[in-house]
């Protein structure tokens, strides 16, 4: 079994020009957690619960220390109608890695001041259709 630093995690997604751009400068922290519904179809005559399996679905965040080249791209892709690609590299982008992509929404992007602290970042997407996860070429 192996085990990876986070430190060399890769996350690109596209301007709005659709041009995939690696916005992970800055970048402190990704999350892309994937989930399933479960449909609840008990009936009157069980004596437990039963379920099934329904959707799958993804929502993630990304945040970290602001800079003009990630809100050039994210405040230009906040709210559009049109999906965006994405890719997530959680630990490299090297060979064999592990490529997590899919069309995304960018819900929402907030750029925080503290007077004792840096100005940050932080991002919400809604994934459409699906996360694919391979090892990258």
């Amino acid at each position: 079994m192996s085990f990876y630093h986070g430190k060399t995690a890769k996350f690109f997604i596209d301007n709005a020009a659709g041009t995939l751009t690696d916005i992970s400068t800055g970048m402190n922290d990704a999350s892309l957690p994937q989930a399933a519904d479960t449909v609840e179809v008990t009936g009157f005559t069980d004596t437990a619960k039963q379920y099934v399996m329904g959707l799958k679905s993804a929502n993630g965040s990304i945040s970290g220390s602001f800079s003009s080249a990630v809100d050039t791209v994210l405040s230009g892709i906040v709210g559009s109608t049109d999906a965006k690609s994405f890719e997530y590299y959680p630990f490299s982008t090297v060979a064999g890695s592990i490529e997590k992509k899919g069309e995304c929404f960018v819900t929402a992007y907030d750029v925080k001041s503290a007077v004792s602290g840096a100005v940050t970042y932080s991002a919400s997407i809604i994934v459409s259709g699906g996360v694919t996860s391979t090892t990258a070429a």
